[in-house]
This record gives structure tokens, C-alpha cells and sequence, in this order.
């Protein structure tokens, strides 16, 4: 059938209808154990444009009876123009991104508790320039009150307790890094405002604004640091 389809650009049914003059009907449609073509569907048009000839369907298999996604040309679904489940989540994420970004577009994104514009128990989970959900760290919107943001934090879980879990391995990471960083200074490193001065350009970020990814990686500079200054002879100063 794909022979035909390729010599005289008919598509599937055109095809089907055709050959069934010839064929018998059951060797023309894959039995239901094997529909649809077990990993193998591609839609008439993709099919046609590789064989360098127009036309083909969209949303029909060419390999197939079947239906395919209408974005992506190659998932099976029950019904034409419907999408695949994971065409579905990616344009999701994409919308729902679209949506946020317009919401304070042009203003700063800051949630009421940063801006110190409230002191309500809602302060830290509303944005000060449209009033609409923000996530805890203070700069993302959300979707829902309580969502987190998918950008720097990543290690809070979904629910309320695990994300002061991870809020308190935040501050302890801050602190570690203050730590370190002091002992930098203990060992001629240097005074404390070139220390951090390094530290900061290490991370991409002040240490109150630093992510969790950007405190570990000013952790292991800092360490890496200390190490190269122990290495020389260097000594803690009383």
C-alpha cells in the first residue's frame, strides 16, 4: 500500500479503496492485537513529504486505520484532532508559562512580604504589582496559592511541611557558606568585602538571593578555595 501511496500520492483510504478491489479486506487492515502499528504510526503527511511528494492528512496514520496526535504526527490517539498526552502536559507548561509571564509584564515581580508593602499571614503568597498568587521565595507567579515556582525551588516539595523542610536546608546552606567564607578570611584569603566579592561572581548571586543550586556551587568554591590556601602553607590567624 505504501508503494501506491508513494507512485500515485493517494492517501491511506484513497489507497485502501483502490487495493481493496485487488486485496482481500483482511490483509489490508491490521488485525486489533496490532492497532495501532505498535510504535510505528506517522501521519500521511509526514509520510508524504519524506517520500517528496504533497498532500496526506494531518491527523490519519498512513500506516494504519488509526488516528495520530495533531501536533506531534506520530502518537496514536482514540479520536482525530485530539492530542497525545505528552503534546498535551508540553503545551500545558508552555500556556501556563505564557499566562504567568504576562501577569507582571513590565513590572517587577515581588511578593507583598519582600516588598514590606503588608504584614498579613497572605503577605509572602501575594505579588505586590497585580495582587495575584506568588510563590514563597518572593519572585515567581504561580498559578494557586501555596504552588511553588519551578525555577530556584526546586528542592521544596508540593506540601506545606516539606517546603519548610527545605526552606530551613536553604538557610543552613547560607549559613555554611558565611562559615566558610570567614574562615577564607582567617587564612589570608583576603579581607571579608573581596571574599564575598569572589564568592558572589562564583555564584551569579548575593547570598540572600542565591538559589539552593547556587549556594552549593559557592559551597565548593569556597572549599576548593580554602583547600589551594592550605595547600600553600596557609594557617588559620587567631
Amino acid at each position: 500500500m505504501r508503494e501506491r501511496m508513494a507512485q500515485t500520492g493517494e492517501t491511506h483510504q484513497q489507497a485502501q479503496t483502490a487495493l481493496s478491489k485487488q486485496v482481500p479486506a483482511h490483509h489490508l487492515v491490521p488485525p486489533e492485537t496490532d492497532r495501532p502499528c505498535v510504535g510505528r504510526c506517522a501521519s500521511e503527511f509526514s509520510q508524504a513529504d519524506r517520500g517528496g511528494y504533497d498532500g496526506g492528512s494531518m491527523v490519519a496514520c498512513a500506516r494504519c486505520p488509526g488516528s495520530v496526535c495533531v501536533e506531534c504526527g506520530r502518537a496514536p490517539v482514540e479520536e482525530s484532532f485530539a492530542r497525545c498526552e505528552r503534546c498535551t502536559e508540553t503545551i500545558g507548561k508552555y500556556e501556563q508559562a505564557e499566562r504567568l509571564r504576562a501577569r507582571c509584564a513590565g513590572r517587577r515581580c515581588i511578593s507583598q512580604d519582600l516588598a514590606h508593602t503588608s504584614d498579613s499571614d497572605s503577605a509572602p503568597y501575594i505579588c505586590d504589582s497585580c495582587y495575584e498568587p506568588i510563590c514563597f521565595c518572593g519572585h515567581q507567579p504561580v498559578e494557586n496559592f501555596g504552588d511553588w515556582c519551578d525555577t530556584g525551588c526546586d528542592d521544596y516539595d508540593s506540601d506545606y511541611d516539606s517546603g519548610f523542610e527545605a526552606l530551613d536546608h536553604h538557610e543552613e546552606l547560607q549559613e555554611q557558606v558565611r562559615h566558610a567564607a570567614g574562615l577564607i578570611v582567617k587564612l589570608g584569603g583576603g579581607p571579608y568585602r573581596q571574599v564575598f566579592a569572589r564568592l558572589y561572581r562564583a555564584m551569579g548571586a548575593r547570598l540572600a538571593k542565591a538559589s539552593t543550586d547556587q549556594l552549593h556551587a559557592g559551597l565548593e568554591h569556597v572549599r576548593d578555595w580554602e583547600r589551594q590556601l592550605r595547600n600553600k602553607g596557609c594557617r588559620v590567624s587567631r
